[in-house]
């Protein structure tokens, strides 16, 4: 993404999967996963601004890579929009 820091937007498209890989040298790397499927026939629904913030932090020797991603976004059929899910499986 950027080791500066800075923000950014992207639009994606619907019906696709994505994963975010967020990097830093000296730092444990970090994924998200992104699934954009949406029901038949919300297609064209307009869905909200989604915002994820990702903290990295240093690698201290000890700490083992993230194998999957560390949380997941994808539709909630209850909210009718995104949101985020840690832990999936």
């Amino acid at each position: 993404i950027n080791s500066t820091g800075m923000i950014f937007s992207m639009e994606l498209d619907l019906n696709s999967k994505y994963l975010f890989k967020c990097t830093k040298p000296g730092y444990v790397t970090k994924t998200v996963s992104f699934d954009t499927k949406v029901p038949s026939g919300n297609e064209k629904d307009e869905f909200a601004l989604f915002i994820c913030l990702v903290d990295l932090y240093k690698e201290d020797g000890k700490t083992q890579p993230y194998e999957k991603p560390v949380g997941e976004i994808k539709y909630n059929k209850k909210l009718k929009d995104f949101d985020y899910f840690k832990n999936y499986k």
